[in-house]
């Protein structure tokens, strides 16, 4: 797919140029800064090193999550716009960085920016990968963790695979989340700890039916 781009105060537009449907925002900086007559890298004590860089970035006003608490309590075709706009961009730029084959596992309400404009920002972080396997260690969130992924860190026989097809389960828990106030399952102990054997009981009592459908489908017996 042919996506034209354009950038703007730090903010990559970007829209596919054969559908109307398919368009996004993603937050880049709008420079790269470094101190002067300083090493790249900067020794900074005993086992730790900084990088002589910094990224300045657009200023923001909140995340999803916190406009998501307001539209929690709001009903109204204000609100029900809000959530169309929301769920528009969010699809429109994961598309756009999944064409890149790259995946943000990261992706989660407190991480998607609002701007002043209205705009929805997925920030492109260092944990942006293309096509590059991640450690046994999670980046992703718990809670929005695709259950074939989260399967395989409990039982750690592989280092976790973050490319961009995972962009399509976080994706779907978001809009689920942006529509229906909350998750389709109980998360409420997922982040409360990151232990395998927690994470694995929580994972086990709490998961509803619609989980445990998606889990065989995606690795069936």
């Amino acid at each position: 797919m042919e996506w034209l781009q354009s950038k703007e105060a730090g903010i990559y537009r970007v829209h596919a140029a054969r559908s109307a449907y398919k368009a996004g925002h993603v937050l880049v900086p709008l420079a790269s800064l470094s101190l002067a007559v300083r090493p790249s890298v900067i020794d900074a004590g005993e086992h730790v090193q900084l990088l002589n860089d910094f990224q300045l970035y657009s200023k923001y006003e909140g995340t999803l999550d916190d406009l998501l608490r307001i539209l929690d309590t709001e009903r109204g075709d204000d609100a029900h716009c809000a959530r169309i706009s929301i769920t528009w961009q969010l699809i429109g730029s994961l598309a756009f960085l999944s064409s890149l084959g790259k995946g943000q596992p990261g992706t989660n309400p407190s991480t998607l920016l609002i701007h002043q404009s209205g705009v929805l920002l997925v920030r492109v972080r260092e944990i942006l990968q293309e096509m590059n396997p991640f450690p046994l260690d999670i980046v992703a969130t718990l809670a929005y963790m695709p259950p074939e992924d989260l399967k395989s860190w409990l039982k750690a026989r592989f280092p976790l695979d973050y490319s961009s097809q995972i962009d399509p389960w976080i994706s779907g828990c978001v809009i689920y989340r942006v529509w229906c106030g909350s998750l389709p399952y109980d998360v409420s102990e997922f982040d409360t700890s990151r232990d395998r054997d927690t994470v694995a009981r929580v994972w086990s009592r709490s998961l509803s039916p619609n989980w445990r459908l998606a889990a065989a489908l995606v690795s069936p017996r």
